[in-house]
């Protein structure tokens, strides 16, 4: 029982569009009391709104980082990895890709390195959006290997994950 229940829990959770919480305002909002506009989730992940808050980064980036997972470990019926063109597992590596450029692109400038490399929350989102990169290469990686797929593909991952 309890697992099930986790599992519709998570499942909610990395759906974005369901989630109508606005992020979290900053840590002055939060101390002093002036009210902030904040976004939501989505906007953030799929417009590129650049204006949240530090803890509103750690949010966001626990999104990507989940989403690559489940996208890693979970087969789905329609995936056809074997297909590079029109497979639906390529297709939503290619979505995953644009997700953390957009996040990277977009980020506030107070969570941005190199300018604030002593900056806690800066090193935190930025480690963890290479992280979710990362993980996705090698899981693009390992299907290349799985099913046998162009070697200049595994060379290429391979290159693009060490840059």
């Amino acid at each position: 029982m309890q697992v099930w229940r986790t599992k519709a829990i998570r499942s909610k959770i990395a759906n974005t569009f369901q989630i109508a919480t606005n992020l979290p305002a900053s840590e002055a909002a939060f101390e002093q009391g002036p009210e902030e506009k904040t976004g939501s989730m989505s906007e953030a992940l799929h417009i590129g709104a650049s204006n949240y808050s530090s803890f509103a980064g750690k949010v966001l980036v626990s999104y990507p980082l989940s989403r690559n997972l489940a996208h890693s470990y979970k087969s789905h019926p329609d995936d056809h990895p074997e297909d590079l063109q029109n497979g639906a597992y390529w297709k939503r590596s290619q979505e995953s890709m644009d997700s953390l450029s957009i996040m990277l692109f977009f980020l506030p400038e107070h969570l941005r390195l190199p300018q604030r490399l002593h900056d806690q929350n800066a090193i935190f989102v930025n480690l963890n959006l290479h992280a979710s990169s990362i993980c996705l290469h090698w899981s693009a990686v390992n299907k290349i290997i799985e099913h046998d797929l162009s070697p200049e593909l595994l060379v290429e991952n391979k290159t693009d994950y060490f840059l």
